[in-house]
């Protein structure tokens, strides 16, 4: 008989990175042997199916509890922890035993890397497991030859991912490097947000602000740019930045815990702190020898510590340990 497992990840309707990560985990999961439920955890909660589950993968933490309240005591769960639950729900007053309820009461806890574990209550350490995201194997294509030097974020547009600062930071750049463009792609999660991006494109020539688009055409996005952007406050593990590093392109990155997870400063990307250390990131990013090797680093570490069938591998053997 095969072991049911439910999936609970929020906002399972919107191509973002809950939903990239546990459609991933599900179809890993499948092709396992496991029968796999998703289910949203922003949506409407069945308790029926939570009952009949074996084992249950929750993706972020704060967001699981009302989950948590459906499911008979003493039920196996394992949680992942994706960001904003650990960066800032652990830490907010409201929210606090939220989060801490569903980490005493997890068979399991699960974090993409490091950084994220020294974060979780030392109480809970002890059951804390490491293990990076995966992302999947594509067939490569080269950069397009600049100018112009195409630049892509892939992000849900929201206030946490700093987008406003990171056209202000290309817009300084263009001051060297005159013939940069910048394309930002992703759900409008926050509207404010979306209205000064709109107003930004109006002022910039060289902005283009798209709306979401299916994972296969994101892979099309990718080959026609020449780097990605993640300018986050505040972040997990990025499968958009992921993905990106799998199809070589190397990226620039804010100087947050989440980001230095993945990226090694002048090794596979750029850590920048500030306008002035992004634009010296852009231009060494000019020279193609730096750039070729940061491109061949980023696709090495996407294929190696961010393999699927290691992550597979181990996130299969939880489920049998904890069902």
């Amino acid at each position: 008989m095969q072991t049911q497992l439910v999936i609970a990840a929020p906002h399972l309707d919107v191509q973002r990175g809950n939903k990239i990560t546990a459609d991933r985990i599900e179809t890993a999961a499948a092709a396992a042997g496991f029968q796999v439920t998703a289910m949203d955890t922003t949506g409407k909660l069945n308790a029926d199916i939570l009952g009949a589950a074996d084992i249950v993968h929750g993706f972020h933490a704060f967001k699981f509890y009302p989950v948590l309240q459906h499911m008979t005591e003493g039920a196996s769960f394992i949680i992942t922890i994706t960001g904003t639950d650990i960066n800032y729900d652990l830490n907010n007053s409201d929210r606090h035993p939220a989060v801490v309820e569903v980490l005493k009461k997890a068979s399991l806890i699960h974090v993409f890397d490091e950084y994220m574990k020294q974060k979780i209550p030392v109480e809970f350490q002890a059951k804390t497991e490491v293990l990076p995201q995966s992302v999947p194997h594509v067939k490569v294509a080269s950069a397009p030859e600049p100018p112009p030097f195409k630049l892509l974020i892939p992000a849900g547009i929201r206030r946490i991912k700093q987008i406003p600062e990171a056209v202000a930071a290309c817009a300084k750049a263009r001051e060297v490097i005159s013939e940069l463009t910048l394309t930002v792609v992703g759900p409008v999660l926050e509207e404010a947000e979306k209205t000064r991006l709109d107003e930004l494109e109006a002022e910039c020539s060289w902005l283009t602000i798209m709306p979401s688009v299916n994972q296969s055409s994101m892979q099309t996005l990718y080959e026609s740019h020449h780097a990605v952007i993640n300018h986050s406050s505040s972040e997990g593990q990025s499968s958009a930045l992921l993905e990106a590093m799998a199809a070589a392109r190397p990226a620039l990155v804010s100087d947050i815990d989440g980001n230095k997870g993945v990226i090694q400063h002048g090794i596979n990307g750029f850590v920048f702190n500030d306008q002035s250390s992004f634009v010296t990131a852009l231009i060494s990013l000019q020279d193609k020898k730096i750039y070729q090797a940061l491109s061949d680093a980023a696709l090495e570490t996407a294929r190696t510590r961010h393999n699927p069938a290691a992550e597979q591998r181990m996130i299969t053997s939880w489920y049998r340990k904890f069902a």
